[in-house]
């Protein structure tokens, strides 16, 4: 059994907190704006054939361990899915033995995103679980190692759509969003014959690619962002695709500041909902400067928009029926300006938006029309 390069395990309480109320910070933000959220934790083939680690590796698992109870202490709604997966390797091979140290295989795969869509489709009934009987099994041969290119000679097994023809690949995003240079995975399917269904946006890592064919069936609309880095934007790829539901996904080895930076995850903050405010003064506190700059690539357009004080703290715009979380920035000199991308589609049939702004002591707002 091969594992990726094994080292002493250490156990670090002070990041698992940070990581478990970020994820927290995440559920509050989605859940009110009226979307579903599920946090989902994988675990590595370490943990899962453990039995199988070299004489004298004492692999105790404590950080995976501590920031489950931390999620649930956080009332974070979550699936593990790494007990279905130890349940299963006495009648599957869930990792290959050879061919890939850090990743489950496609067997793996279906046995933790079937728990996954079970989770789901305890939010929302209108989520169909997963359905083997719409695969073909085949099998196939791996005669070199992914990256270092060794020989071997392994087989796994594979699963294929029977019919995908309902699987619509949308390449309107593709290059056209904002997106880390180091983890760049993006993916958007839509499906024909499953409309009434949710539109789902998920953030994943590695253990996601290629197997997306076994999640597009259960969704009307399917985006998958590269987590890590992105997933801090959560707020821009909520303004862009206005999902249904998310759904974080990570794997037990990510959990470090390498892929998601605790001091970056401890200051994040995001907008409070609008519709959390009432009875504030229209006092039109703050207002725009008309050097105001629009950026449309056709696929997103984006607007920076400078304000005349440094008064605000929190901003949205109006697109028709949708209220969008800006972002409020404040530059080394003091002075503010928002950023806001929107969908040009959206934008494609309106003369004008509606910005509001609310100020730092969150009792006044302003209103002021945006021409476009």
């Amino acid at each position: 059994m091969y594992f990726s390069k094994l080292s002493r395990e250490g156990f670090d309480i002070e990041y698992q907190d940070t990581f478990s109320n970020f994820i927290l910070k995440i559920q509050d933000y989605c859940n009110s704006r009226d979307i579903n959220f599920l946090y989902a934790v994988e675990p590595s083939k370490t943990t899962v054939y453990s039995e199988y680690l070299p004489i004298g590796v004492n692999y105790q698992n404590f950080n995976l361990n501590y920031l489950l109870d931390s999620l649930t202490k956080n009332n974070i709604n979550y699936v593990y899915t790494g007990d279905n997966l130890i349940n299963a390797k006495n009648n599957y091979q869930v990792f290959d033995k050879k061919y890939d140290a850090n990743h489950w295989n496609e067997t793996g795969a279906i046995i933790g995103i079937s728990t996954i869509l079970n989770k789901l489709n305890e939010i929302d009934s209108s989520i169909d679980k997963f359905d083997i009987n719409n695969y073909d099994i085949g099998v196939s041969t791996h005669t070199t190692l992914p990256v270092s290119y060794f020989p071997i000679n392994e087989e796994t097994i594979t699963y294929e759509l029977k019919d995908s023809s309902n699987i619509k690949n949308v390449d309107t995003f593709i290059d056209k969003i904002k997106i880390s240079e180091h983890y760049s995975n993006f993916a958007h399917y839509i499906n024909t014959d499953n409309t009434e269904a949710p539109k789902i946006l998920v953030f994943a890592g590695s253990y996601f690619n290629n197997n997306h064919k076994f999640l597009t069936d259960s969704f009307s609309e399917f985006i998958l962002v590269h987590n890590y880095q992105n997933i801090l934007d959560i707020d821009y790829y909520i303004n862009l695709f206005n999902p249904d539901i998310v759904l974080f996904e990570s794997i037990e080895y990510t959990h470090n500041s390498t892929y998601f930076d605790a001091t970056s995850m401890k200051e994040i903050s995001y907008n409070k909902p609008l519709s959390s405010y009432s009875n504030l003064i229209n006092s039109q506190f703050t207002n725009i400067d008309n050097t105001y700059k629009i950026n449309d690539n056709y696929a997103v357009t984006d607007l920076s928009i400078p304000l005349i004080n440094n008064e605000t703290l929190y901003s949205y715009v109006k697109v028709g029926d949708r209220i969008l979380d800006c972002k409020t920035i404040t530059d080394d000199n003091n002075h503010q300006h928002i950023e806001i991308s929107i969908p040009s589609s959206e934008l494609s049939h309106i003369n004008e938006i509606t910005f509001y702004a609310i100020s730092n002591n969150e009792m006044e707002y302003s209103e002021i029309k945006i021409n476009l």
